[in-house]
């Protein structure tokens, strides 16, 4: 019998299914405003491998704030996740927003 965990939205859509490694997360950064690049540094033990996903914490008195998940390129690159604001979405920076890179280890 298979063996994991998954995670659902509140809509019932599933955002995490993980059937081989235990994860950990190791951080959160959180977006308030649109910013134009960053990068975050872990330290990840031998075979250990990163993990990611956005997530946007708006929620109905957040009208006026739109879900900017998908302005970013995300790059890992061994050790480090970075992420660049795309070139379309340059017109954003400073914006306010609510989104959460969520990163961790498996």
């Amino acid at each position: 019998m298979p063996a994991g965990i998954q995670v659902f939205d509140k809509k019932g859509t599933e955002i995490i299914s993980i059937t081989d490694r235990l994860t950990r997360i190791v951080g959160v950064k959180r977006f308030d405003t649109i910013e134009a690049s960053g990068s975050v540094t872990l330290n990840l033990a031998k075979g250990q491998h990163i993990w990611h996903f956005f997530n946007a914490y708006t929620d109905d008195n957040d009208v006026n704030i739109m879900n900017f998940t998908n302005l970013y390129d995300l790059i890992v690159t061994d050790d480090t996740i970075s992420w660049k604001l795309r070139s379309f979405a340059e017109q954003y920076k400073g914006w306010p927003c609510k989104i959460a890179l969520i990163y961790g280890v498996m």
